[in-house]
């Protein structure tokens, strides 16, 4: 450093005008106008910024809530009779929600432009929490196709839209957040439930929950005592294909049959027909006095050999009963069928009628009866073509523990099932 700078008056000097230009620069700095800026607002006008904010929020998310509701209402419909809504599943095609008592053969259905056409049942069943209608016009809109999706694609904290209608037809939507899904079991469909911080009522009875995506997540439904909304992929899992064979029969019947089996020829005593394994309560079957277990042998005396015998059961025609030949316990009896809907107070012939059965309290999960699709809570029927007692034996049969397969009947939510224990 040269010698200058290392003079102590020098140093002085210059620390004095340092000083100076602090002062002079602080004396001419402007004042801050202390109402200028956000950050000095007062704490009840941050309050009004923030309820502003969340209103213009709210209005957003309900203006959104009421586009996306118009564009899947179109996929709701009204159900006049016995009330509620359906699902417009196909262009011709319905799910709606099943409730006490047979669900009507025949409804009217009320369209989005307010005009009403019949629909027919086409499935449903007792121990079902939908059902499936078929209508004859197309009332879908044009060029839309309703999207589904998965439950567990919703996820806890996402928003859900629930859609249905009122008696007058006119459409009404809810929104509310997702709560997560969980497995139910809704007579004996085993399923999931989605979980929704919405109040579900009978008002909503077979309307449908939405996504923001707008696509179909679930079907609002009675089960386990309470409304819920059932998985939509439930459909697909309790409705066979509609042009199968066992549609048709569980449509106009509620029954269900299969060809007997070689090993269960000594079983049922008999090497040819068609078994009976399942009827349904208040369906022509049921009313006829068709049993599970029955063997069908014969149509109008025409034998029965395989399930193709019975295709004319379902085929459009214009009598009203069909004469069936059964053995029930080696013996044969006779038959009336409906080939129609039945209506109480129908002549119709029935043989055994079925007593209401033995209430079983607890099935052991490895039990015999548990194998064969019984579980606590289900009524024994029959057990050996009699009805039957309580006791060791019969406890014993329920167990698998008796040498001599029995065939036994099982009951639940107005469905009969058989099984060999």
């Amino acid at each position: 450093m040269p010698a200058a700078h290392r003079d102590p008056k020098y140093v002085a000097i210059l620390a004095l005008a340092s000083a100076l230009i602090l002062i002079i620069g602080n004396w001419l700095k402007p004042e801050r106008n202390e109402s200028d800026g956000a950050g000095n607002a007062s704490p009840s006008e941050i309050q009004r910024l923030q309820q502003l904010t969340n209103r213009r929020s709210l209005e957003n998310i309900s203006t959104y809530f009421a586009d996306l509701a118009s564009n899947v209402e179109p996929f709701v419909l009204r159900i006049d009779d016995p009330g509620g809504s359906g699902v417009l599943w196909s262009p011709t095609r319905l799910i709606a929600a099943a409730g006490e008592g047979r669900f009507p053969d025949r409804v009217e259905v009320r369209g989005p432009s307010g005009d009403v056409v019949p629909a027919e049942t086409t499935a449903a069943g007792p121990h079902l929490p939908l059902v499936e209608l078929r209508e004859e016009s197309t009332l879908r809109p044009f060029g839309a196709r309703l999207r589904r999706a998965a439950a567990r694609g919703l996820p806890p904290g996402d928003w859900a839209l629930a859609v249905w209608r009122q008696a007058d037809g006119s459409p009404v939507h809810a929104s509310g957040r997702a709560l997560g899904s969980k497995d139910v079991t809704c007579g004996d469909s085993e399923t999931r439930a989605v979980m929704v911080d919405l109040a579900l009522d009978a008002s909503m009875r077979g309307g449908g929950l939405f996504d923001l995506d707008g696509a179909l997540v679930a079907v609002i439904a009675p089960c386990e005592g309470r409304w819920l909304a059932l998985e939509a992929r439930l459909v697909d899992q309790i409705f066979p294909p509609e042009d199968a064979f066992e549609h048709r029969m569980l449509r106009r019947y509620g029954m269900r049959i299969s060809q007997i089996e070689e090993s269960e020829y000594a079983l049922f005593e008999s090497d040819y027909g068609v078994v009976v394994r399942e009827t349904w309560r208040s369906h022509n079957a049921a009313e006829a006095g068709l049993l599970p277990g029955d063997v069908i042998i014969q149509v109008d005396g025409m034998p029965v050999t395989s399930s193709d015998d019975l295709e004319l059961l379902t085929l459009p025609v214009a009598r009203e009963v069909f004469d069936l030949t059964v053995l029930r316990g080696g013996t044969e009896q006779n038959v009336a069928l409906l080939a129609r809907a039945a209506i109480a107070g129908d002549a119709a012939v029935k043989i055994g009628a079925t007593s209401p059965g033995l209430l079983m309290a607890r099935i052991s999960p490895d039990s015999a009866a548990a194998r064969g699709g019984a579980r606590s809570g289900d009524l024994l029927i029959m057990l050996a073509g009699k009805e039957p007692q309580a006791g060791e034996d019969l406890i014993r049969a329920l167990a698998g523990g008796e040498d001599r397969r029995q065939w036994a009947v099982f009951g639940r939510n107005g469905r009969m099932w058989g099984a060999f224990l």
